[in-house]
């Protein structure tokens, strides 16, 4: 009991400084939360632009559809494929662009002439895949989406290889406060941890202490860190997610995390407390 009192010396002494040391290690805690779910979550959105893609296959006017999607399924695979007539061709370009449908409309039997008709095709294509539906009788020309993703996929990579880099970066400065925050703690016992050891404790009676010491100051970060994960984490995560359509497809928040937070926090706290220095004035009386 006389430890665990003493392992609160600090509190009493600077209470402010303990307080607020608890609540900064906590942000810092719960910033690596968001990284690590930032940079996992991007994982699967950057699988699926690098293998997915859709190909729009403009069909002349003498084939028959049917026969090309036959072809195409067999070219390219059982892949999601659909024929784009010109009347809803013309139907989207008058919602979208009222004027020009307009102008199309009064062109009589010229607009079927002038509007395509296409094939979308959707999914895991082969890399030549495009060449493979070119090659198919009926079929004009063929464009893939993946030019046009692949700035996407370069942008989200760079973020998720700097989300690394910063949840390393956080790692280390939590480490090294602890550490500080632990020495300095057994520096303000020193007075106490000399008069424990005239009367007579041994080496690990006065480990025992920092030990105490970096558990309680794990446990107060830990508490700021999973409320401020538990409250905070969900709003901010969905205005991150609210930058690009593609990122709407991480997964929500996970309350886990919270919980792994504070099980973190309690682990570097004890780990600091471990490797926490006796003050030499305490070994050498």
């Amino acid at each position: 009991m006389f430890l665990l009192k003493l392992s609160l010396r600090p509190w009493r002494l600077s209470p402010f400084s303990q307080i607020f040391s608890c609540f900064s290690l906590g942000l810092l805690l719960f910033l690596l939360g968001l990284l690590y779910c930032l940079e996992s979550g991007l994982k699967p959105v950057l699988y699926r632009l690098r293998t997915e893609q859709v190909v729009t296959a403009y069909l002349n006017s003498t084939e028959n559809p049917e026969n090309i999607i036959d072809s195409i399924r067999l070219a390219v695979g059982a892949q999601s494929i659909k024929l784009i007539k010109q009347e809803e061709f013309l139907d989207e370009i008058k919602v979208n662009y009222p004027e020009l449908g307009k102008e199309l409309d009064q062109l009589g039997g010229e607009k079927s002439k002038i509007i395509p008709r296409y094939i979308s095709v959707e999914g895991k294509l082969p890399k030549d895949a495009v060449e493979k539906i070119q090659a198919i009788s009926g079929v004009e020309s063929a464009e893939t989406s993946l030019p046009r993703s692949r700035s996407i996929v370069g942008a989200f990579s760079a973020l998720r290889k700097t989300a690394k880099i910063f949840m390393g970066v956080i790692f280390l400065v939590l480490l090294m406060g602890l550490i500080h925050l632990s020495r300095m703690n057994a520096f303000s016992q020193q007075e106490t941890l000399a008069l424990l050891k005239l009367w007579g404790a041994g080496f690990f009676q006065l480990r025992l202490t920092g030990i105490l010491t970096g558990i309680w100051i794990g446990l107060g970060s830990g508490v700021v860190a999973f409320f401020t994960w538990t409250y905070c984490a969900s709003g901010i995560f969905e205005k991150i997610k609210s930058f690009s359509p593609q990122l709407e497809e991480i997964e929500s928040i996970d309350f886990r995390v919270g919980v792994t937070l504070f099980v973190m926090s309690l682990g570097l706290g004890l780990l600091t407390g471990v490797f926490s220095r006796v003050p030499s004035s305490v070994k050498g009386s």
